[in-house]
Formats: structure tokens, C-alpha cells, sequence
């Protein structure tokens, strides 16, 4: 670590599947990290550093980290206006990262559902769950649940209906290798996400769309492009 390190991402999350990156970060001599950039790149790397502990990396050090208030720019686009009470995530979902919220969902072709387990003993979000699944047609089902929790009594009659099944403690479900490689096989189109808890969805909505890019990446350098070039473009 002589010289800084420069890695070429196109991710909301700046350490998706960087392991040089992560490496770095389980050096013993560093004991804090600091964060620096735009809102919509801090918010996801800050808490990839929390999951990582639940990346199967058990001796993942406990790292102190820092975010400089003089260094950490606005949105993209900028909010122009101050979120109303209660609903700052979801602007931020739909302003900065370019996802849509909806209380009534749509079937799509190829879809991934993601049925975050956390807080889903709610009959409404149940019963959302079964009406979308009735459409589904060939999407796919993916059920992520805290470890050391059940199905959730209300929701057992999807398990049939179900892609996969995976147990995930951090925030963006999308860290967990065996929901990535459930999507990765199912190939979707379109993901939505389900659940009680927004920080979970928050978080897990975004690793969605990282997920896209990482795919889009399999094609394309996305160092040739801008990351809000790459979102645009879907």
C-alpha cells in the first residue's frame, strides 16, 4: 500500500466484487475508513462495510467509518425541494438512483420478485405478495429471510411458488451470493422488491440496480461511460 489504489466501477456500491478493494480493507493496519462523493454512492459503500461482516468473511475487522459532511456532494438529480416528512428514502430511491415506487405492482416478463422476511407477519403485504404472484407467469420468487427465522405463517402457501430460498442479516440482500446467484440464473428483465423494513428495502432495491450493471458490464467496459450514462440507459 505504497500508493493509493485506483479500481474502475460502474456500482452505486463502490466495493461491489472488488476483492483487491476488500482486501485492502482487512489490512491490520487500518482502523478507520473515511467516504467521500455524491450521496447516491456514499449511502450504498457505507453500508456494504456493515455487510460485509455477513459476507462469509467472519473475521471482518470493525472498522470506524467516516463520512466528511464538506466532501459529500448533493443527489443526482438534485432534490430541489425537501422530501415531505416520512418519505426521504423513497425519494431518494426515485430522484437519485432512478427506481420506481409503486403501491400497485405490475407482472413482467422474466421478473425477479425479492420477499425481504423482515416484518412480513403484515397481511396486507401478504396478500400483495399472492395477488402479484397469481401473474407471475415465468418470473421467479425469492424469498430472503433474517437467519435463524421462519417463513412467516401468512406466507408459507408461496413457498411452492418459490426460486429460491436464502438467509441474509445485512441491508442489501443483493451482497448475499446465493440471492445474486439465484438472479444471475433466472436471467430477469425487470426486479421488484418486497417487504416491511425500508432500510432493507432501501438498500436492496439499489443492490438491484447494481446488479444490473454488474450484468450490463459482461458486455460493456463501464469505464467508457458515466454512471448516470450507464442508469439512463436501463
Amino acid at each position: 500500500m505504497s500508493q493509493p489504489e485506483v479500481f474502475n466501477l460502474a456500482t452505486w456500491n463502490f466495493l461491489l466484487g472488488e476483492r483487491e478493494a476488500e482486501e485492502i480493507l482487512r489490512d491490520p493496519r487500518i482502523r478507520s475508513v473515511v467516504v467521500r462523493g455524491g450521496i447516491g454512492t456514499v449511502l450504498p459503500t457505507v453500508s456494504c462495510l456493515r455487510d460485509m461482516r455477513f459476507a462469509g468473511w467472519r473475521d471482518f475487522p470493525e472498522l470506524a467509518v467516516h463520512v466528511p459532511v464538506n466532501t459529500l456532494s448533493s443527489a443526482f438529480p438534485p432534490l430541489s425541494e425537501e422530501p415531505p416528512q416520512g418519505k426521504l428514502m423513497e425519494t431518494l430511491l426515485s430522484k437519485t438512483y432512478g427506481i420506481r415506487c409503486a403501491k400497485a405492482l405490475e407482472p413482467y416478463d422474466r421478473q425477479v420478485i425479492l420477499l425481504l422476511g423482515e416484518g412480513l407477519e403484515n397481511p396486507a403485504l401478504a396478500q400483495q405478495a399472492s395477488a402479484l404472484l397469481k401473474d407471475l407467469g415465468e418470473g421467479k420468487l425469492i424469498f430472503v429471510l433474517p437467519s435463524g427465522k421462519g417463513l412467516p405463517a401468512n406466507l408459507r402457501a408461496l413457498l411452492p411458488r418459490s426460486w429460491s430460498a436464502a438467509y441474509w442479516d445485512g441491508r442489501n440482500a443483493f451482497f448475499s451470493s446465493s440471492v445474486e446467484e439465484a438472479a444471475v440464473e433466472a436471467e430477469p428483465a425487470h426486479i421488484t422488491v418486497i417487504g416491511a423494513d425500508w432500510q432493507h428495502l432501501f438498500y436492496t432495491a439499489i443492490g438491484a440496480v447494481d446488479f444490473f450493471l454488474v450484468q450490463d458490464a459482461r458486455f460493456r467496459n463501464p469505464s467508457e461511460l458515466p454512471l448516470w450514462e450507464i442508469l439512463e440507459m436501463g
